[in-house]
């Protein structure tokens, strides 16, 4: 299923504050459920000036395939890549993670502090909270403006400039 960019419905039609407001109350609230409150966390501007700078944080996409394959921030790793390389090249990194909303991404890094590892964040609000601040993303290299929300009720809080498909 997708809601074509220009299919803008009640909920699209508010302003970009009223959007991100209401992103972030889900991202608030998915925090709570999934008992993460005291992960760090990385807005999508302070992200959005680390990538700019000379030691990069490694971006990790915890999404399926499938929603990587229609689009993620530009230079995000997936789950399995940045696993692969956690002792390696990603070793004393910053590590940055996120999903739709950043509850998939709040679970894994839980996880992951769990086991020892740390400078470990969780991106506020989640690629939507990104595609809200007007930040890219990208397929294969290069800009899009579609995006895999996970689930219908998600949709609403895509900016309604992007494609949303779940």
């Amino acid at each position: 299923m997708r809601r074509e960019a220009n299919d803008i419905d009640d909920e699209a039609k508010m302003s970009g504050d009223d959007l991100a407001s209401k992103c972030h109350a889900k991202y608030l609230e998915f925090r709570k459920q999934g008992d993460f409150e005291d992960i760090p966390e990385m807005t999508a501007d302070d992200l959005s000036k680390a990538m700019q700078g000379d030691d990069k944080p490694v971006i990790v996409d915890v999404r399926e395939d499938a929603e990587r394959a229609i689009s993620t921030i530009p230079g995000a790793i997936s789950k399995a890549d940045f696993e692969a390389g956690a002792d390696g090249a990603y070793k004393g990194k910053t590590v940055v993670s996120y999903c739709t909303i950043s509850y998939r991404s709040g679970l894994y890094n839980k996880e992951l502090i769990k086991k020892g590892r740390g400078d470990i964040f969780n991106l506020a609000d989640g690629v939507l909270g990104w595609t809200g601040k007007g930040l890219p993303i990208e397929a294969d290299g290069k800009p899009t403006k579609k995006l895999h929300v996970m689930m219908e009720a998600m949709a609403p809080l895509a900016p309604s400039d992007i494609e949303a498909s779940w």
